[in-house]
């Protein structure tokens, strides 16, 4: 109702912080429009930096109060692989409930599956790449029934990184390989580096890839 939007503007006028505006828009510039002499460089990581470094400088000149936050901290934490080890335990123990989680499981199985086909066919509109859907659902599927096992999280198709890798010029197998390496040894040696990047540029990036998606030629 009324009284609820005018609470919901007056808090977002107490968060307003003026200067994530102008950080925002030096990123979005600076990936719309990056320096021909950088052109080997993904567009989106120049923004990154721009973004970073613009932020960082104003913080420096004590204008801390007009920006938002950083990430932060973290601690990146190794797979938690007594889960797997325990998985009879856990069957014992939950026995009486195991019918409803197998029906649950395979709600969960199909939506995943629909979703999975769906993004393949918009990432094969977007790009005229040619997938073998029956077969990458079938690796999905081995793939989430495994890992869990391992302590790991089920995974699916990210129309987000797809779309992002292939605009950076990946087109083979390999570049995923080299995306999930890459990853993981960023997130386990320079968690430090992630932690200081500014909200405002990580918003704009999802901004910019979600803008890719859309196709403006219909």
């Amino acid at each position: 109702d009324a009284h609820n939007l005018r609470h919901v503007m007056h808090d977002l006028a107490d968060e307003f912080k003026p200067l994530n505006l102008a950080v925002a828009a030096a990123t979005g510039a600076v990936i719309a429009w990056p320096p021909k002499a950088l052109h080997r460089i993904p567009s989106m990581v120049l923004g990154v930096v721009a973004g970073t470094v613009i932020y960082h400088a104003l913080d420096a000149g004590g204008l801390e109060n007009y920006l938002g936050t950083t990430i932060g901290t973290f601690e990146p934490h190794v797979p938690p692989y007594e889960i797997g080890l325990s998985f009879w335990t856990f069957v014992e123990v939950n026995a009486a409930r195991i019918p409803d989680m197998i029906a649950a499981a395979f709600g969960l199985a199909i939506i995943a599956s629909l979703d999975h086909l769906l993004s393949s066919k918009a990432y094969e509109a977007q790009t005229g790449v040619r997938l073998n859907t029956n077969v990458e659902l079938a690796k999905l599927g081995a793939t989430n029934t495994l890992l869990p096992f391992l302590g790991c999280i089920p995974v699916g198709i990210n129309l987000t990184n797809s779309f992002a890798n292939y605009n950076a010029g990946g087109r083979t197998r390999n570049s995923l390989f080299v995306i999930g390496i890459t990853s993981i040894v960023a997130i386990l040696l320079f968690g430090w580096a992630i932690a200081w990047l500014p909200r405002v540029v990580v918003a704009v990036l999802l901004m910019t890839l979600a803008l890719r998606l859309i196709d403006f030629n219909i």
